[in-house]
């Protein structure tokens, strides 16, 4: 099946309905996680939009495959942000990858820096509502600002083996961001509902 006859599908983590995102505004085949709903604080807008696009079957509300997610952590993808995911941002990246493999094409909507880093490494395209979205991916290391030793991110210490000083992350390198979809203010049709 071509790229452009895969069927679209939304994938919506805690800050598209943190940002105004409206489940019930759009035709696309929308998908969540149950980690995303418990981000979101009960009674309040995000939430009650979530809970009312889930019970409508508008939003599917999917656990991806546990199997999937030990993958994707066994092969350095979730490292390859400077920050420290959520459990809910790496279920929502393993569903987009789940969702991939089942021949969907999904479209990730996010703000969130670190998700778009990791996303743009998985090959993922995804869309933001209310930033310009990353624009470069960038490689991180840890640096020891005490001995000058730099310490690869995967190794997930926090102080230096050799003098004891709390490490700091620094870009390692920086690629071109090629799988942004504009947003919603650049003719994208995610805006808020």
């Amino acid at each position: 099946m071509k790229e452009s006859e895969k069927r679209q599908a939304l994938v919506l983590d805690t800050s598209a309905f943190i940002m105004g995102y409206n489940p019930l505004g759009s035709e696309d085949e929308q998908y969540s996680t149950p980690s995303v709903r418990e981000e979101l604080r009960p009674g309040e807008t995000p939430r009650l939009r979530f809970e009312v696009a889930e019970a409508s079957g508008r939003l599917k509300a999917t656990q991806p495959p546990g199997e999937l997610l030990e993958e994707l952590e066994a092969s350095g993808l979730f490292g390859q942000t400077g920050g420290e995911l959520s459990e809910a941002d790496r279920e929502i990246l393993a569903l987009a990858v789940w969702l991939k493999r089942e021949g969907l094409e999904p479209v990730l909507v996010t703000d969130d820096y670190d998700v778009q880093n990791v996303a743009e490494a998985a090959g993922l395209r995804y869309a933001s509502l209310a930033n310009l979205g990353i624009r470069y991916r960038y490689g991180w290391t840890m640096l020891c600002p005490g001995c000058g030793r730099v310490h690869p991110r995967r190794e997930g210490a926090v102080t230096c083996r050799v003098c004891g000083a709390t490490l700091v992350r620094r870009v390692s390198r920086a690629e071109r961001a090629l799988r942004r979809l504009p947003k919603a203010s650049e003719g994208r049709s995610l805006a808020p509902v």
